[in-house]
């Protein structure tokens, strides 16, 4: 078995392997993984099941769209990265008054690109690994080019910080992915924002490591703080 590679969160796998599921481990990103598991499932006739881009799923996620209709939003927020779950809610909130805005992260942002009419590049390292992708899904985006609302980039420092206001604040273990939309909420000028919380796999140990680069950067901080004050008595 191929090492992982970095690719998914160790949390993510071991949950599968809890539910008693088959992991093979291979690719260093969504496409080397993808591209293993087309070359499986012709080599074993096996149903290959898209992850973002299969009508099955982009329907399926779009059930979470017609729940959060009951909360009366005046728009929502979805993190975007191979665009499935945003084509689902636009699908859900056709027609019903309700905006949608995507939320990408700086640097990866193949779906904002794409629907722009340029090329992706590379996506950046970023917390937000759910969200890397080097291009997005053909069928999601055909679908976002006519209902998605509009596109909010957003940047590194501002994932973190939503990862650790809804750890601290909503005692919410959330991953990058999944906290993005969060950290797009005051970027519209709306009452009622719902943004959708996509996903809680985040590793303990990047927890950790957020929390003590935070408490660093106050320290230092205060530090430079301390010296100026003492530098103008």
């Amino acid at each position: 078995m191929p090492p992982l590679g970095g690719c998914a969160p160790r949390s993510k796998v071991d949950g599968a392997r809890r539910l008693d599921a088959r992991i093979i481990e291979a690719g260093d990103d969504v496409e080397g993984a993808l591209g293993e598991a087309s070359r499986l499932s012709q080599e074993n006739d096996w149903r290959l099941i898209h992850p973002y881009d299969d009508p099955e799923v982009i329907a399926g996620q779009g059930t979470v769209g017609l729940e959060m209709l009951d909360a009366q939003p005046d728009a929502v927020l979805a993190p975007i990265g191979g665009g499935g779950l945003a084509a689902g809610l636009a699908l859900a909130l056709q027609g019903q008054g309700v905006p949608l805005f995507g939320v990408q992260v700086e640097g990866v942002d193949a779906m904002a690109m794409a629907l722009t009419g340029r090329r992706p590049s590379p996506p950046s390292p970023t917390l937000a690994d759910g969200l890397r992708v080097r291009e997005p899904g053909r069928l999601a985006r055909l679908i976002l080019a006519q209902h998605l609302d509009g596109m909010i980039r957003i940047t590194e420092a501002e994932l973190v910080q939503a990862m650790l206001d809804l750890a601290r604040h909503e005692h919410l273990l959330v991953e990058g992915a999944g906290a993005a939309s969060v950290a797009a909420m005051g970027r519209i000028p709306v009452r009622h924002a719902a943004a959708v919380v996509s996903g809680g796999n985040l590793d303990l140990p990047h927890l950790a490591r957020l929390i003590e680069g935070e408490q660093a950067q106050r320290r230092h901080v205060g530090s430079v703080r301390s010296h100026l004050e003492a530098h103008f008595e």
